[in-house]
């Protein structure tokens, strides 16, 4: 691949228009989330943030497992040692901090710009120790190795340092144009290291850059995209690098970097991406104009993904895993909570599927699974049954598709109701009739007398309809949820009481 710089005026029309459509789009959607109800669900967890109309610039855990966040405006750094509920200040008020990075020897490490543009906090100390940038712009990714080796990047290129002790730093490689920024590091193994860069300017400057010799040097790789922007690794050495662009999002590679295979049918504008000990890739998608975004899950090497629950409405922009494997996700902008899993995705549950009646169909997908796993049922029924639906423990109708993809969450005792199969009507011992049944629509009733009192209930008891019956000919059945239903039909002569299915 030839790197070189493109034409200014060719360039400057395509990234201006870039941006400002970003700007837009981005403003617009933004308005539209703040008015929408944060999601609390099933499968993540709401933690306020320190202080008000902050974003969170960037997320960790210490090594004692306390939650750890820089928030935007230079509102400073603070941490948790309750899940959120108390939040205590660390300092660092008035620094605009990029990128927290909790190193394995203890040390928590804060990058930022200006003179001090490294601060470290020692395991134990309560007071930051500033570090004298080696460049003159932001650092905005950080890297520590086993062999202390401790990696910077920013506008300017990687700075290298061996000496802890000392921080004296080496231009290890240095980027061009002034538009391009190291965005994250990765350390693949076997000496070799990756660093994504990003060009804001689109002048063909970004991509992935690879060293073999423990970051001694450094190369660009063939991949030509102008906005990576994150990296993660699976049990099986397969790396994977998201980008920010449009058109190309997710990128694999299966040699340690040398070469890159574009994921198809991926979405676009990824700017966070991590893999869990299970090698599940959790994405952002955060592109606007429209486009549902939120956080997403592979559990195929990035092949198809499923949305976690309600989060297809909220402006994310990073991910964070944690040791003990509970995912946070978060926005940079403020007004946004931080979103953590209920329980560690190496949770493991159990689906416990059964046939009622027992002998009316087969049922398949009991199993144990993992916290956002998608459990696969499937029920077929027997001859001279139909199936109606699927009820949780709770008595709640999940689905009526005998085809289910189940979220799982908790521990499950999940129903799959079978019917027996009739093309006749049926009737009640006062001889109502009422058709057709299975309903999806209006349900037509015969047999009635004025001020007869008709009432429905769910499954559960719960009652959805009722009403005097003055020459009425149907019921209007299209808002109920598909499932199993009771008509009761009280008359001067009696009470009589029928089932219905809706589709």
């Amino acid at each position: 691949m030839k790197r070189k710089y493109l034409n200014f005026l060719k360039t400057l029309v395509p990234s201006a228009i870039f941006f400002v459509l970003m700007f837009f789009s981005y403003n617009i959607s933004y308005a539209q989330n703040l008015t929408k109800s944060n999601p609390a669900n099933d499968f993540w967890t709401i933690i306020e943030p320190p202080l008000p109309n902050s974003g969170v610039r960037s997320l960790t855990e210490d090594k004692q497992g306390n939650i750890v966040v820089a928030l935007g405006d230079r509102k400073g750094v603070f941490t948790s040692k309750d899940e959120g509920i108390t939040w205590d200040s660390l300092g660092l008020s008035g620094v605009y901090i990029y990128r927290l990075y909790q190193n394995f020897d203890g040390r928590l490490f804060a990058t930022s710009g200006a003179y001090h543009g490294l601060y470290v906090l020692e395991e134990g100390s309560t007071g930051w120790i500033g570090i004298p940038n080696p460049g003159k712009d932001n650092i905005t990714a950080i890297l520590g190795t086993e062999d202390t080796t401790l990696f910077i990047g920013g506008w300017e290129g990687i700075y290298k340092n061996k000496d802890w002790n000392n921080y004296s730093w080496e231009y290890a490689f240095q980027l061009e144009g002034g538009t391009t920024q190291v965005k994250d590091f990765i350390d693949v193994g076997n000496g070799i290291l990756l660093a994504s860069v990003t060009d804001y300017l689109m002048w063909d400057l970004g991509g992935i850059l690879r060293s073999i010799d423990n970051g001694d040097t450094w190369e660009f790789v063939e991949l030509e995209d102008n906005f990576m922007e994150s990296f993660a690794k699976n049990s099986h050495n397969v790396i994977f690098a998201s980008s920010y662009d449009w058109d190309h999002s997710l990128y694999k590679s299966e040699d340690f970097g040398a070469t890159w295979e574009l994921l198809p049918n991926c979405f676009e504008c990824i700017p966070s991406i991590v893999v869990d000990s299970n090698d599940i890739l959790y994405t952002v998608r955060h592109c606007d104009l429209g486009i549902p975004q939120g956080v997403f899950r592979s559990s195929d090497d990035g092949k198809s993904f499923d949305p976690l629950e309600d989060m297809t409405s909220i402006p994310i922009h990073n991910l964070y895993l944690s040791p003990d494997g509970y995912l946070y996700a978060y926005s940079q902008w403020a007004d946004n909570m931080i979103y953590r899993s209920r329980e560690s995705v190496y949770s493991e549950f159990s689906v416990e599927l059964v046939a009622e009646p027992a002998d009316a169909g087969f049922v398949n997908g009991s199993g144990y699974y993992l916290f956002g796993d998608r459990a696969q049922l499937n029920a077929s029924p027997s001859n001279g049954f139909q199936f109606v639906c699927w009820i949780n423990q709770d008595g709640d109708t999940i689905s009526c598709d005998p085809d289910y993809r189940h979220f799982v969450t908790r521990n499950y005792l999940i129903t799959a109701l079978f019917d027996e199969v009739s093309d006749m009507p049926e009737f009640s011992s006062n001889s109502t009739l009422i058709w057709p049944n299975p309903v999806s629509d209006v349900l037509s009733i015969d047999g009635l007398h004025d001020n007869d009192i008709i009432t429905i209930y769910d499954v559960t008891g719960c009652m959805v309809y009722r009403q005097s019956y003055h020459g009425n000919t149907g019921i209007n059945m299209s808002t109920l949820n598909s499932g199993i239903y009771f008509m009761s039909v009280e008359s001067v002569s009696g009470k009589s009481v029928l089932k219905l299915v809706k589709q």
